[in-house]
């Protein structure tokens, strides 16, 4: 089923959450496919971090309240 799967683009907000660390062999950029399924505003928030501490208790403090400022954006939004 996968193999036939075509996402649909979405006209909506997205907040996209990225790293600011990452790997020395990603040279590639990693929001480039989410651009291309969405046609609504594509916000994306660097947080402190690689794919694995952005989640450590040094940062996720901090992330926490940058997703609880982006639900309460949304909320306003609709």
């Amino acid at each position: 089923m996968e193999r036939t799967y075509r996402p649909v683009p979405l006209d909506i907000p997205v907040t996209l959450f990225a790293v600011e660390q990452r790997p020395w062999y990603m040279d590639w950029d990693p929001m480039e496919p989410w651009k291309q399924l969405l046609t609504g505003p594509l916000e994306v928030v660097t947080i402190p971090g690689n794919h694995l501490s952005c989640l450590s208790e040094l940062y996720v403090q901090g992330l926490a309240e940058r997703i609880e400022r982006a639900l309460r954006e949304a909320e306003g939004a609709w």
